[in-house]
């Protein structure tokens, strides 16, 4: 599976630290990742993309949830294979299980 994540509705700066977080928080995991760069931003590394194993999908959202903690007022933008986007309005590191179900359940969109 693989998933193009970006933070959205807070500042470019913010965007970035929280890119940069989740990516580090999902080292020592399955999850495969990948910083780029938006073609709108100045700065590398405001999108991650992640390639996913079924039980990454937990590692990646506890990752968000913990980075998410740091922000309350920020979106998540998951982008799939075709272009397709699920947002995530007001993402809250409680919504790890519901952000794991949406995953699972819209992984059509996202499988290679």
């Amino acid at each position: 599976m693989r998933i193009e994540l970006s933070i959205i509705d807070i500042s470019e700066l913010e965007q970035n630290t929280l890119i940069k977080n989740i990516a580090n928080e999902c080292r020592s995991s399955e999850v495969e990742t990948v910083l780029k760069g938006d073609q709108t931003a100045q700065d590398i590394g405001s999108i991650l993309i992640c390639m996913l194993s079924a039980p990454a999908i937990i590692q990646l959202c506890r990752g968000i949830a913990d980075t998410l903690r740091l922000s309350r007022k920020a979106s998540l933008m998951l982008k799939g294979k075709n272009g397709e986007t699920l947002e995530i309005k007001n993402a809250k590191a409680s919504d790890v299980a519901e952000l794991s179900k949406i995953l699972i359940e819209n992984k059509q969109l996202f499988e290679e």
